[in-house]
């Protein structure tokens, strides 16, 4: 699935985030974010 380029994978990602829907992106957000602020703590 992820190819290690990226590029493809960024708009891999692009792809999959366009079809989400407005909560489903907030959600996805949220699941992203947190492991990045734990990291920093």
């Amino acid at each position: 699935m992820l190819d290690g380029n990226p590029k493809s994978d960024t708009l891999m990602w692009n792809i999959i985030y366009s079809h989400l829907t407005t909560q489903a992106r907030y959600v996805f957000l949220v699941l992203w974010l947190c492991p990045l602020g734990i990291s920093k703590l």
